[in-house]
């Protein structure tokens, strides 16, 4: 039997509702970040909470086989890099999608994956679990 493949999901917080549509669409993926389950929309995005939601991303990325790291390109990526920073930091790889200008350098680490959107990425995270 094949394995759930554990996967970070790193972004903006305005992208919590993305995750949660994609948990349901994708039943294969066990989805760890707690962020757009049980944070966004529910505590206060206020420093009296962040140094819990920081603890709480690193154990998720701790836990998980690797991150997703998705943004559009509008978007001005920050807490989702350091979330990256960490899998790389702890050996897990990466699934960077789209073309984003905030992936700098880091994207040609070799713990990291190409991917042009989000349903190529879903294909290569069930290639991994088999």
């Amino acid at each position: 039997m094949d394995k759930r493949i554990r996967i970070y999901t790193a972004s903006k917080l305005s992208e919590a509702s993305r995750w949660r549509l994609l948990k349901e669409a994708w039943p294969e993926v066990e989805f760890t970040a707690r962020w757009p389950f049980k944070h966004v929309e529910f505590v206060p995005d206020i420093h009296t909470f962040a140094t819990v939601f920081w603890d709480h991303d690193l154990e998720d990325v701790n836990s998980s086989d690797g991150v997703l790291i998705y943004g559009e390109p509008d978007h001005k990526l920050r807490g989702a890099l350091v979330e990256v920073g960490m899998a790389l930091a702890l050996g897990k790889f990466v699934i960077a999608v789209g073309d984003h200008e905030d992936y700098s350098t880091w994207q040609y680490h070799r713990n990291v994956y190409r991917v042009h959107d989000l349903e190529e990425a879903k294909l290569l995270l069930l290639t991994m679990s088999l």
